[in-house]
């Protein structure tokens, strides 16, 4: 069997040199080592002219000349450098992410990237669904999407652009039993959401009835309504919550474009009101709060309703499955007997319905936010020890 000749150098390869190749068969073992370590310079130097997270067209062409003149087969060079380039990738995609926008010069920029590092696409794939993830996120942020055919027998004129199945779990209603999730599909059309429950009647609500639509825990939206019809958690059993919740912001917005102007007097005006933007959390106690809570296998409801013979009243957060409400506030923003007094009568009213109540000050979060979190995260847990126990 003849032997080959080294790429390299020239000379005759030894079978003891195509023996130990270890894939580069085709050098003896002198080039073969000076190879290896040229390579690990090269993905030095790309390591450290990318630590910013960008490439640049100059930059890859010194690399490439480097790498010429060190007689480097590009062929090698890409291999070597393949994970760092793919790492290089993804970081472009996280960055992407972050700002929420893809510029002619960013699409520029990532076919750039996977021509000159010669990524295949099933290296890339992890990174290309992230990437077509968000080109949908925006175009849907931008109201540029189309209508679906679906087999729901909805309103004359309706176009459906988004059907998902959903458990429901409702946050308005008189019962002292923990509310149980109603599985149904939630179809977004131009006029109406749609909640179709598999055995209970459904729901039809305007887009100008939905107030705010905030996701929660793991894949819910959590949709705040002018009226209590429909208000609750949507958790998604199949699909993205942050591209269903950017259909909801899109619709909403249509249907408030198409509002004709209303009188500013009565009560068509206090509705215009309500359906304008308002901040997710009323106090910066309250966002502290949320911003230490991690514990998405105890979810909390923000602004729960509580409704009661006489009102609706809304606590700060709530914990369903206990029946625990916790107030943040607690009575620093009362400085009047009388509104200590309306807020004392509100609470025993509240707790004559079943439910108990955590109270903190503003300045318990400030002073120390983690141990306000541990100790209604500690509460809730015994809580639910002791109903498990009966």
């Amino acid at each position: 069997m003849p032997l080959s000749q080294c790429r390299r150098c020239g000379k005759e390869c030894s079978f003891l040199d195509r023996f130990m190749g270890g894939g580069q068969e085709d050098y003896c073992r002198p080039c073969r080592k000076e190879t290896h370590r040229q390579l690990q310079d090269i993905l030095a130097l790309f390591q450290a002219m990318t630590t910013d997270g960008y490439l640049t067209p100059g930059v890859w062409h010194d690399l490439v000349t480097i790498s010429k003149q060190r007689q480097l087969e590009m062929e090698l060079v890409h291999g070597r450098l393949r994970s760092s380039a793919i790492e290089l990738f993804d970081r472009t995609i996280v960055a992407l992410e972050q700002t929420g926008k893809i510029s002619a010069k960013d699409e520029a920029y990532l076919q750039f990237l996977q021509s000159a590092l010669a990524l295949r696409s099933e290296d890339l794939a992890p990174s290309l669904a992230r990437l077509q993830r968000l080109r949908k996120l925006i175009a849907i942020r931008q109201g540029d999407f189309e209508p679906i055919v679906v087999n729901e027998l909805l309103d004359r004129d309706e176009q459906v652009y988004c059907r998902v199945a959903v458990s429901y779990l409702a946050t308005e209603q008189r019962s002292r039993q923990p509310p149980q999730p109603v599985y149904g599909i939630l179809l977004l059309a131009n006029r109406h959401l749609y909640f179709k429950p598999e055995t209970a009647r459904g729901l039809m609500i305007k887009w100008r009835n939905v107030l705010q639509p905030v996701l929660v825990s793991v894949n819910g939206i959590h949709l705040r309504m002018v009226q209590s019809a429909g208000e609750g958690i949507y958790t998604l059993l199949d699909a993205d919550a942050e591209i269903v919740q950017a259909y909801m912001l899109a619709l909403i917005q249509q249907a408030k474009h198409h509002l004709t102007p209303i009188p500013a007097s009565g009560k068509s005006q206090a509705l215009f009101v309500a359906e304008a933007p308002r901040s997710q959390y009323d106090s910066l106690a309250e966002k502290a709060f949320l911003a230490c809570w991690k514990y998405p296998d105890l979810p909390l409801v923000h602004q729960y309703p509580i409704r009661t013979a006489e009102k609706t009243y809304r606590v700060d957060f709530a914990h369903l499955a206990t029946r625990t409400a916790i107030e943040i506030d607690g009575f620093v923003g009362h400085s009047r007997a009388e509104d200590i007094q309306k807020d004392r009568y509100r609470q025993r009213t509240i707790e004559a319905l079943g439910w108990h109540f955590r109270r903190y000050s503003g300045l318990d979060l400030k002073q120390d936010p983690l141990a306000v979190v541990q100790d209604v995260r500690a509460y809730l847990i015994k809580q639910l020890h002791l109903k498990a126990e009966g």
